[in-house]
């Protein structure tokens, strides 16, 4: 049984001392972790010492909306070889090989700012300006270069509503069975990651995986609560799914922060 973790931290180094080690002992209970909005321009030497960790640095220590870090648990005995990316694109990917069977997989980290801040105007990609319908499909066609080494597991912070309309049940899915949501609003960026699962075939996880029907809300304001953290992964990772599941995790010196886990079957 394999765990990951999807979670956008708001910042690695933003808490004090105590709440950061409870942190970083969290991470450590997961095989892969997906890590968004890290603020961080290399991560430090003391997080994570015993997975193999890549990472996509912010243009600025402590910057909102960047930095972003993969990690595998290095006993699990996967080689890992990082793709060169573009700290502007917004996406981390790495792939992990066994050295065994030979099987490859992509993993992908993601995150996409709001349709409305600063933050998605200064992504790039072939040093010219991303829209959201660009953003988008620069990461459809990266997608599109991962399927074709090997089954892909795309996570994170999309700044996504889908509500209860968008994307249809996987075929491993009960029939029938209406994908749930707890939040019913659907923005331009849903309307897009939604595009983006029926234009590679990705699953799109929330509302739809084991543990997941109800696609509780990874965002919390007020009396807000918003769904915009989310998972797409191919079909063959999709059956594997064995749990996933929306928690707190509560440290002794912030509020509260919201993360996505799931658990998988596969060896």
């Amino acid at each position: 049984m394999r765990s990951a973790l999807v979670w956008n931290v708001r910042g690695l180094t933003s808490a004090g001392t105590a709440s950061l080690h409870e942190t970083h002992q969290f991470l450590d209970t997961f095989d892969f972790v997906f890590l968004s909005e890290t603020q961080l321009i290399a991560p430090p030497s003391h997080l994570l010492p015993d997975h193999d960790l890549h990472s996509l640095p912010a243009d600025t220590a402590d910057r909102p909306g960047e930095g972003l870090l993969l990690a595998v648990r290095r006993s699990l005995g996967l080689v890992t070889i990082p793709w060169p990316a573009d700290p502007k694109s917004g996406t981390l990917w790495v792939q992990v090989r066994h050295p065994g069977s030979g099987e490859r997989y992509m993993l992908g980290s993601c995150y996409i700012p709001p349709s409305a801040s600063h933050q998605l105007r200064r992504l790039t990609a072939d040093g010219l300006p991303l829209s959201a319908e660009r953003r988008f499909g620069e990461l459809r066609r990266q997608v599109g270069l991962a399927a074709a080494i090997g089954p892909v597991i795309l996570a994170g912070d999309f700044n996504a509503r889908i509500g209860v309309e968008l994307a249809p049940s996987p075929p491993a899915a009960p029939s029938g069975r209406t994908r749930g949501c707890t939040d019913t609003t659907v923005t331009a960026h849903g309307w897009l990651l939604a595009q983006l699962s029926a234009d590679t075939g990705l699953v799109l996880c929330t509302g739809h995986a084991p543990g997941d029907e109800a696609a509780l809300p990874t965002w919390h304001r007020g009396r807000s609560a918003t769904r915009l953290d989310h998972i797409l992964v191919s079909p063959a990772i999709y059956s594997a799914i064995s749990s996933c599941t929306v928690g707190a995790l509560r440290l002794s010196l912030t509020t509260v922060r919201y993360k996505c886990s799931w658990r998988c079957s596969r060896s």
